[in-house]
């Protein structure tokens, strides 16, 4: 009778129980609400390829009709974001416990925003997120596009006043979280007991922001995130670490960088993982101490909006008893095959395991995977690849391995 019980356990424990869980990162939705089917995609002024597909662009040669799903020269559709949604919903067929969005929710239209449209457009698109993920907690951080205007953000004041009062009514977040947000934009929570997210503001360290002092400690962020942080290690908790502009990225002033980089130092053991935006390129880094020995590393996201590449996401795979990750798998908006077809043509891209042949999703794998990159051109060639992830030409040069070491 005992060994029957042991084979039935063992045979629930194969087939009845799930070792792993999984949760959503997105990033750089830059979704425009007045794109404009049919309007040219190429355009006067729009050098950074994201002031076109509008009724007043002014065509350039060569140029295309905007498509209705979107279009590599401009900012994403609702159709194609919604879309894209469903998709993940109703297809993927993953339970997600948790979505991580690292920001920027805003176009890229810079002279016809206004403060109050972009509120409203950031309410409409977590009202979006909302219907899609009704009873899923989605932890949010802030972009640099976010603000209006864009990379400005001043210290608590009246000047804040107006974008925090927004932050506090539409993120849905615990009353404890909800007072460091409407004071300086960062926050904690718990995920589960012992498991912690922790959110910052680094429009505080955004090198475009005119209206800070960079070697000053704004709104108290590093404080806090410091007594945070040994808390958490006290209490010994898992922490996942989230943001907007990662360290030592171009717009990362160097007071966060060099800050940070401490920060990380003595809290590698507590901060398990990191999830960053802005760049909207797929790729990842590693913090190395002046012997060059790695202490961590950082996932940066890629984006939903197009930016000339394929429109992408990430879904996690973890274990809910350590919180480790033990695989990610990588989607792409195939917008080619979508407007040939009109229909939406999303596919995994790659997996962590079976294309880099991770074993494990930590910093000593990472550092290894970092040293191949550097060293070996068939992975460096990969890397680059999945990097830019896009229909048109491409190249990488050495910088693509110097934003690897922070």
């Amino acid at each position: 009778m005992i060994s029957y019980f042991k084979h039935a356990f063992f045979i629930f424990g194969l087939f009845g129980y799930s070792y792993s869980n999984y949760f959503l990162h997105i990033t750089d939705v830059h979704v425009d609400p007045y794109y404009d089917v049919g309007s040219p995609n190429n355009c006067l002024l729009g050098s950074t390829g994201m002031g076109c597909c509008r009724w007043d662009s002014i065509p350039k040669e060569p140029f295309q009709k905007a498509n209705k799903w979107g279009d590599y020269n401009c900012d994403a559709t609702r159709l194609l974001v919604n879309t894209t949604f469903h998709h993940i919903i109703d297809v993927l067929n993953y339970t997600y416990d948790f979505v991580l969005f690292t920001g920027d929710i805003i176009h890229h239209h810079l002279l016809s925003e206004t403060e109050h449209g972009n509120i409203k457009q950031m309410k409409e698109f977590f009202s979006i997120m909302k219907y899609y993920f009704p009873k899923t907690q989605i932890y949010p951080c802030l972009g640099n596009h976010d603000t209006f205007p864009i990379d400005q953000l001043a210290p608590p004041s009246i000047f804040s006043r107006f974008l925090m009062k927004y932050l506090n009514e539409t993120w849905k977040l615990d009353k404890d979280a909800l007072k460091t947000l409407a004071y300086g934009g960062y926050y904690t929570q718990l995920i589960q007991p012992k498991w912690r997210i922790v959110a910052i503001n680094s429009l505080y360290y955004d090198n475009h922001n005119k209206l800070i002092k960079e070697t000053i400690d704004i709104a108290n962020q590093f404080k806090w995130l410091n007594d945070t942080l040994l808390e958490a290690q006290k209490n010994n908790e898992v922490v996942y670490f989230i943001g907007h502009i990662a360290p030592k990225m171009g717009e990362a002033t160097d007071y966060f960088t060099k800050n940070f980089k401490e920060i990380m130092k003595e809290y590698n053991d507590t901060i398990k993982y990191q999830f960053w935006g802005h760049e909207h390129k797929d790729r990842f880094f590693v913090y190395q101490d002046a012997h060059n020995n790695t202490y961590s590393f950082g996932f940066v996201g890629g984006s939903l909006v197009s930016d000339h590449k394929y429109p992408n996401f990430r879904v996690y795979k973890y274990d809910p008893k350590t919180k480790d990750i033990l695989d990610f798998y990588h989607y792409r908006v195939n917008l080619t095959e979508t407007i040939k077809t009109n229909k939406i043509s999303i596919d995994q891209s790659y997996n962590a395991s079976h294309t880099y042949g991770l074993k494990t999703i930590d910093t000593k794998s990472f550092s290894k995977l970092a040293h191949l990159i550097s060293t070996n051109k068939s992975y460096f060639d990969l890397y680059c690849k999945l990097y830019y992830d896009t229909p048109e030409k491409y190249t990488c040069g050495k910088e693509l391995i110097s934003e690897i070491y922070v």
